[in-house]
């Protein structure tokens, strides 16, 4: 949504896909909704790990 406000309703060109295979309107592409939906599996664990810590050592 933010990208589609900024790349077209503003006339932007923050981040542009339209070369990539399976893209959205250049606003998305499958390749990279792929990369940042496997990222939020570590990081998703690691912020549990580190709210857990700071709950344990919290003052």
């Amino acid at each position: 949504m933010f990208g589609w406000v900024v790349n077209i309703r503003l006339g932007r060109s923050v981040w542009d896909y339209f070369n990539m295979k399976l893209n959205l309107y250049g606003q998305i592409c499958l390749r990279y909704s792929c990369f940042w939906g496997l990222l939020t599996v570590p990081v998703s664990l690691l912020s549990k790990l580190l709210h857990q810590a700071a709950l344990h050592f919290s003052l």
